[in-house]
């Protein structure tokens, strides 16, 4: 694996780039390309859960920004969890919900956008966390610096990694781990800060034991290593297009990215959820929220 400022600082060296606004574009493009990347991949092995409040006669809810594919939406009641029935066609959701005002224990729902689901029937009560999505994540925007300063000691079968310098902070979790003497060079999620020389990784350090140990801090695309280059591939055929104004070349990488694109759809996605894009009630928010929320209720 490889961290997104190691490929920026790569990039950065086979164009011989130093100008600020180039540096600038090439990181915008990084991060769609990884997010184009990401959305073709949709695996579902690397989706997490999301959790909203369900209230009572609210029959659409907006998920966050970050989120990407959905795979599976569940009712969430103590001891009445259950997973929810998509219905994908428009028509057979008209037909369905043609009583609007119909509430009771949700049995079905719908994509009605990118970002919500619509509920039916509505819930009859407010339940907290009573609605989980299991989903893909969105490609962040990548900005963070990589962190190697100082060393670090970790422990066979131990989630804790320990710092001998205070570098860590709450905004890296999410980020990734790795140690980078040559004795273990495996990355983890970063999942739990514990203090400003600790934090917890996701499963548990599996290499040998061991302090004084070099280590990198950073932000690393979750996509399948073996298709990792194809991000550089898209930067790549951008800079070329823009900067060098060689659109011919910069075409045919382009149509390459997409063919590894396939390739990659291929070899890695599962079977998709459908997507209707022809919601009439959709709502925008005025501000971003920490966690998402009903849509009904909320300022155009």
């Amino acid at each position: 694996m490889i961290t997104y400022n190691q490929h920026i600082d790569e990039l950065k060296k086979l164009f011989k780039i130093t100008d600020s606004e180039q540096i600038a574009s090439i990181q915008r493009w990084y991060t769609q390309g990884a997010q184009k990347i990401k959305m073709r991949v949709r695996r579902q092995v690397s989706a997490e859960k999301i959790y909203c409040d369900l209230e009572q006669d609210e029959g659409i809810y907006q998920l966050p920004e970050y989120a990407g594919r959905v795979y599976s939406v569940r009712y969430n009641k103590p001891g009445n969890e259950y997973p929810l029935e998509e219905v994908s066609s428009q028509y057979k959701w008209q037909q369905l919900t043609g009583n609007g005002n119909q509430t009771g224990v949700p049995q079905y729902y719908m994509l009605v956008s990118d970002d919500e689901v619509e509920l039916y029937p509505k819930p009859s009560e407010d339940i907290t966390d009573g609605l989980e999505v299991t989903c893909s994540f969105k490609a962040p925007r990548y900005t963070a610096s990589d962190v190697t300063t100082g060393t670090c000691t970790v422990a066979n079968g131990n989630e804790v990694v320990s710092f001998s310098d205070s570098i860590v902070s709450s905004n890296m979790v999410g980020r990734f781990f790795s140690t980078t003497d040559g004795t273990h060079e495996h990355f983890y999620r970063i999942t739990e800060y514990v203090s400003n020389t600790s934090f917890k990784i996701e499963n548990y350090y599996a290499g040998d034991s061991g302090s004084g140990r070099t280590f990198i801090i950073g932000d690393v695309v979750d996509i399948p290593e073996d298709y990792l280059d194809m991000v550089e591939l898209y930067v790549a055929a951008k800079f070329v297009s823009m900067y060098r104004k060689n659109r011919k070349q910069g075409n045919d990488m382009m149509a390459e990215f997409k063919m590894e694109l396939k390739e990659l759809n291929r070899d890695y996605a599962n079977n998709s959820k459908t997507r209707v894009v022809k919601a009439s009630r959709r709502r925008v928010m005025d501000s971003p929220y920490p966690r998402w929320w009903p849509m009904e209720g909320l300022s155009e």
